[in-house]
């Protein structure tokens, strides 16, 4: 396999020079020439114009190859797929999870408007807004869209620090549009945490972006998770197994037990009387 490497200030070009298939005799060919030139901070575009033919094994190292670069907050592109091939991943789904862009001059546009809005606001900062609802605190992560290495210390120290007076806690990530493995790392152990305090702690997503992002990481079922806060709250107000057998205690009707009938105890009284007449005979 050919590849030819264009690079630009943001980006790196990746061509194949002559009619190619990805397959399982090419895959590994494929992954390690990519990943031979690139370095985090650059955006990976992939001209697709001479890509005849992917099998499932090229469907693979496509995928491995995004996650590495999706690990570093930064983008793998498609273009100039052609028909038959976007058909296969619109089959697959998979035009859910590649970033799939007609031309060059498109996918170039893209990136420049990506890194202008990045200049705008900062890439790191952890901006946790908190709100006290019914003693459940709500805390909503405004800033930034990707929890990653350079920010998951601070998002894990600012959420420990505002939930330090509550036990139910309800966190909406729902902003979140990347995640890199120290950002599952830190949810993972946010949940951790809340476990060890003794805290109830809610994941409030319903991005399905997110959801695949932890079902490729193989976590979508270590969290608790609903879709919206309102329906988190609903859940919460409604009453535990042992609130509700306390209450059941509460409501009920005490038993008088100083105004017994003595005659309750006559059965025992013949008993006793019996065992000691019993006794003096012997």
């Amino acid at each position: 396999m050919q590849l030819q490497f264009e690079h630009g200030d943001n980006y790196i070009i990746i061509r194949c020079e002559e009619p190619t298939r990805l397959d399982a005799l090419t895959k590994d060919a494929f992954f390690q020439s990519v990943m031979g030139v690139y370095h985090p901070g650059k955006a990976v575009i992939l001209d697709c114009h001479n890509l005849d033919y992917i099998d499932s094994a090229g469907i693979s190292a496509l995928i491995s190859l995004r996650k590495r670069i999706v690990q570093n907050a930064d983008r793998l592109i498609l273009v100039g797929l052609h028909p038959d091939l976007i058909d296969l991943f619109h089959i697959s789904r998979l035009h859910r999870v590649f970033d799939i862009i007609d031309t060059l001059e498109m996918a170039l546009k893209s990136l420049n408007q990506t890194q202008r809005r990045e200049s705008t606001a900062s890439v790191t900062e952890v901006n946790l807004v908190a709100q006290s609802r019914e003693g459940i605190l709500v805390l909503q992560l405004v800033s930034p869209d990707s929890l990653i290495e350079a920010n998951s210390v601070e998002f894990i120290e600012k959420f420990k620090h505002l939930t330090k007076a509550y036990k139910r806690i309800l966190l909406n990530i729902d902003h979140l549009k990347n995640l890199d493995g120290m950002g599952i790392a830190a949810l993972v152990h946010l949940q951790s945490h809340a476990n060890k305090q003794g805290k109830e702690l809610v994941f409030i997503y319903s991005s399905q972006t997110l959801k695949r992002l932890f079902k490729m990481y193989h976590v979508d079922d270590l969290f608790r998770s609903m879709n919206s806060i309102d329906e988190a709250l609903a859940e919460m107000r409604k009453p535990t197994s042992i609130e509700k057998i306390h209450a059941e205690r509460q409501n009920k009707p005490p038993v008088n037990r100083g105004n017994r009938n003595h005659a309750e105890y006559v059965d025992l009284q013949f008993l006793h009387s019996a065992k000691k007449k019993m006794v003096e005979s012997l």
